[in-house]
């Protein structure tokens, strides 16, 4: 398989997005990924710094969220969570930027990076940050709102799905045969797709999600202690039930009447 690379990052690792977002990336790779142009068609940028009148800065933070994405994972609907970080440190060392804000369309991403952005921009925020949506607000990017000063949804966006989960895969050559792997440690073959996990091994992934969900929780419950624990179980909520379990602070219909808010 072509870029088969990209496929592995979306299985045997723990992600903070949504289930359905994690299906639906798993089979549109396995079905199209041999159809993606050549590398050298495309070109990495950095998202873009829109400036709203003299004072503000958006960074638009869209699409799944990982660390050091390859341009054919960018093509697939990534968004690079290093290029976010460079957006916001250059804004928020800009004398002329008087605040920003992050407006967000995704539903999470790999956990990889989200712990250290979140502490990033949580500690280092010298001026207003704002999180703003009206589409997707999930999982990981939830955990990079949640370093914002204020979150502002409209009515019908989602919010939430705090939580992490992984995928394991497991397949079978064509034509039928089984495939073996020969290793050293017990471990080391551990998320190969040529075997089932066994019962240590699930416990192992189990614990590796429980892990990052816990990191996920505390870093919510420290920057919005008032988010009670029962709005930490996964689910997304609409802007006006967000705002009743205090996962956002405002319900607006649309970015311009936000931008309204903040001036």
């Amino acid at each position: 398989m072509r870029f088969a690379h990209i496929l592995a990052r979306v299985t045997g690792q723990p992600w903070l997005i949504t289930p359905e977002a994690l299906a639906s990336l798993a089979h549109v790779l396995e079905a199209r990924i041999n159809a993606l142009p050549s590398a050298d068609a495309f070109e990495k940028v950095a998202p873009a710094q829109i400036k709203t009148g003299p004072t503000v800065a958006v960074i638009p933070v869209h699409g799944i969220l990982a660390p050091r994405l390859s341009i054919m994972e960018a093509m697939c609907g990534g968004c690079d969570t290093e290029l976010v970080r460079q957006a916001f440190d250059s804004v928020n060392a800009d004398p002329a930027v008087k605040g920003i804000v992050m407006h967000f369309d995704s539903p999470g991403g790999l956990a990889t990076g989200c712990h250290e952005l979140y502490t990033h921009l949580y500690g280092a925020k010298s001026k207003p940050l704002y999180a703003f949506t009206d589409g997707l607000l999930c999982s990981a990017a939830y955990y990079l709102a949640a370093a914002c000063d204020t979150i502002t949804t409209t009515p019908t966006a989602q919010v939430g799905s705090i939580g992490t989960i992984m995928m394991v895969r497991e397949e079978r050559a064509k034509d039928g045969t089984k495939l073996h792997v020969f290793k050293s440690g017990e471990y080391k073959d551990i998320g190969s797709p040529d075997h089932a996990p066994s019962e240590k091994e699930r416990a192992i992934f189990q614990s590796r999600v429980d892990h990052i969900g816990g990191l996920f929780r505390a870093d919510v419950s420290r920057a919005r202690p008032s988010v009670p624990a029962e709005a930490m179980e996964g689910l997304s909520y609409f802007g006006g039930e967000a705002s009743d379990l205090r996962l956002a602070d405002s319900v607006v219909n649309d970015f311009a009447a936000f931008l309204d808010s903040i001036s």
